[in-house]
């Protein structure tokens, strides 16, 4: 049971954590939290929550936060309560990142809470290893695919970024890449939707270009690496358009657009920046989401939610 003193240095924790991680939106408080800090001199019967923002990486759409919970009248006895990832910094959204599988949540649990010393271990080393060991299995999910099984399938791919580089150096060399957006006082935007199907997307240079690509025209969307490679991306349609141009003069096994939604917007009369105002039409994240070889089902849900499941299907060649 909590005694006065272990509450008061629970609050003095908190509020230490609370100056670390000082930037906007870096440390969100639940109502209860909040309520127990201004009322310090009470031991709160109510489960504490807060959450951190972890380190942001391209890799992922948006900001991903580590939501802990702790029950103040055993805290020094048991530890963090309950861990959780989450997407979303309201407090009426717990929904885990897509990518994060129940293994690699089970990890982070691990590492974090099962290994707490009672009365010794803080608040604040709790929370660093956990934010340490969520923030490294995030670099794996980045990075694990450029290690392969064999030796045989390392060559094969080595040799593809090879022949990748080599190729993409000569075709686009010229001047005629240089695309221009055509937004002269317009007042409707043609927005386009593709889905991508290739027999395989491994080549490190390919996948770097997918993404530059897709940033540079003002694109967004998900692209699945490995067999089969999958690319579902949404934008201007201009952009969809110069997009998939450069994309087929990749060198490719094979490359098909085998989905595609069009559609025209009316634009509203003000001064948003242009890549905010595109946002406001997406129903994908806004910029290209690189998800594993095994992400399949994950992309699926994606598009799903998103109100995009018969463009998906239509990767599988199932049309509606």
């Amino acid at each position: 049971m909590s005694t006065l003193n272990d509450w008061e240095r629970l609050i003095d924790e908190i509020k230490a954590l609370e100056s670390i991680y000082s930037l906007d939106e870096e440390f969100i408080k639940s109502t209860e939290l909040c309520r127990a800090l201004q009322n310090k001199d009470i031991i709160s019967k109510e489960c504490l929550r807060f959450r951190i923002l972890l380190d942001k990486r391209t890799f992922y759409s948006d900001h991903i936060y580590m939501e802990i919970t702790i029950e103040p009248k055993n805290f020094y006895s048991s530890g963090i309560k309950d861990l959780k990832i989450v997407n979303s910094m309201d407090w009426e959204s717990n929904k885990a990142p897509f990518f994060l599988l129940d293994s690699q949540r089970d990890l982070i649990i691990q590492n974090t809470m099962n290994q707490f010393i009672p009365n010794f271990e803080s608040l604040f080393q709790q929370i660093t290893k956990a934010k340490e060991t969520t923030e490294s299995i995030m670099n794996e999910l980045t990075y694990f695919e450029n290690v392969n099984i064999t030796k045989k399938s390392d060559d094969t791919e080595i040799k593809e970024d090879i022949e990748d580089t080599n190729h993409t150096q000569d075709i686009f060399s010229s001047d005629d890449e240089q695309f221009e957006w055509n937004l002269c006082m317009n007042t409707t935007l043609r927005w386009g939707q593709r889905a991508c199907y290739s027999h395989h997307i491994r080549s490190l240079i390919k996948r770097r270009l997918i993404q530059e690509w897709a940033h540079d025209l003002y694109l967004g969307g998900f692209c699945k690496i490995g067999y089969p490679g999958i690319i579902i991306v949404e934008g201007p349609e201009d952009g969809c358009l110069e997009y998939i141009r450069r994309l087929q003069r990749l060198r490719w096994k094979h490359f098909v657009v085998r989905g595609e939604i069009i559609e025209e917007f009316t634009l509203p009369r003000n001064n948003q920046p242009f890549r905010q105002l595109l946002d406001t039409f997406r129903k994908l994240p806004n910029h290209m989401i690189q998800l594993p070889p095994d992400a399949m089902k994950n992309l699926a849900h994606e598009c799903e939610k998103a109100g995009l499941k018969n463009l998906f299907l239509t990767t599988m060649k199932i049309y509606s």
